[in-house]
Parts: structure tokens; C-alpha cells; sequence
């Protein structure tokens, strides 16, 4: 599949005539990111790459085409689309989760204080790198012992976001 979309942007970019930059993964979703944003002129800053299989804290220097990328922080295990993905699949939803679970929980009312639940932040971080893979274990244990639960996969989703959300504030 990427060998015919290299093909393709080679011939479309021949016959229009305009120079073909090649990107890596990083550099795509910091291109977009800084296009939909209109912050194309930004010099040096800070990314956060997520995708389904990386999950990566970035220093970034651009140049005038193309950028300088340093890790700065990363995953040691699991990526959060890994993460998101493993715990939607157990929970019924279809692969890849994300989105749909954004919508499910963007659609209900959840009481994060309804069963006595915690997410242990303080282990997971080590300076600016981080391992996901035990919470993982105890969201699908939790949801296991409490599956009769009214509303638990609400409460699953819920803990899951908000989790990667804080883990990322500490990182950051």
C-alpha cells in the first residue's frame, strides 16, 4: 500500500510539475497538525504523537521544508491507540475503538465515583517515558469482577480518557 502511494504522488507530482517532499510518519501528522491549526510558522516546539502504534513526545525544530525531530518521551510498552483499542475490543467495540468509544462516552451520563476505582499515575511515569500495559490489566480485571455492574462500561471508558488525559499533563 505505500509503495503504490509513493507511485501515485510521484506521477501526480510530475505531471503538475511541483516538487515531492517525502515525509516520515512523525513529520505527517506534525505537517497536519501545524496546517489545520495555522501554525505554519512555528519554529521550535514541543509535539505529542499519538498514533495506533506510537506514542511519543517530540522536541521539533523546523526548517524551511522540513523538520528536526528529537524523542524526548515515549512509551515503554503499550501505545494509547494499543491501549484504547485492547480495551474496546473487550467492551464490544469496533476495532479501531477510538472514536467510537469518544462518541459512546460523549453520549452518556457516567458517575466516575459510582464504584470505588483509582488509576495509580505516580508508577507509570519515569521522567518523560512511560508504561501503560499495567493499567491495561486493571481496567480489564476491574471490568471482569464488575461486569453485571450497571453502567460499567460508561465507568471503563470514562476512567480509560481520563487517565491517558492526566498522564499526559504529567508528562507535559
Amino acid at each position: 500500500v505505500f509503495t503504490s502511494g509513493k507511485n501515485f504522488a510521484m506521477v501526480m507530482a510530475r505531471t503538475l510539475g511541483v516538487e515531492l517532499n517525502f515525509l516520515s510518519h512523525q513529520e505527517n501528522h506534525i505537517f497536519s497538525a501545524l496546517v489545520d491549526k495555522n501554525m505554519e510558522n512555528y519554529g521550535e516546539f514541543n509535539a505529542i504523537h499519538i498514533s495506533g502504534g506510537t506514542t511519543e513526545i517530540l522536541e521539533v525544530n523546523r526548517n524551511s521544508s522540513s523538520l528536526d525531530i528529537r524523542e524526548i518521551g515515549k512509551t515503554l510498552d503499550l501505545s494509547f491507540g494499543q491501549l484504547v483499542d485492547r480495551i474496546g475490543i473487550k467492551l464490544g467495540f469496533t476495532f479501531p475503538c477510538g472514536k467510537e468509544m469518544d462518541q459512546f462516552i460523549k453520549d452518556t451520563v457516567c458517575n466516575p465515583d459510582t464504584l470505588d476505582f483509582s488509576l495509580p499515575l505516580k508508577q507509570a511515569v519515569k521522567d518523560t517515558d512511560f508504561n501503560i500495559s499495567g493499567i491495561e490489566n486493571k481496567l480489564i480485571s476491574f471490568y471482569e469482577d464488575h461486569s453485571s455492574e450497571k453502567f460499567i462500561k460508561e465507568f471503563i471508558v470514562y476512567h480509560l480518557f481520563t487517565y491517558l488525559g492526566e498522564l499526559l499533563l504529567k508528562i507535559i
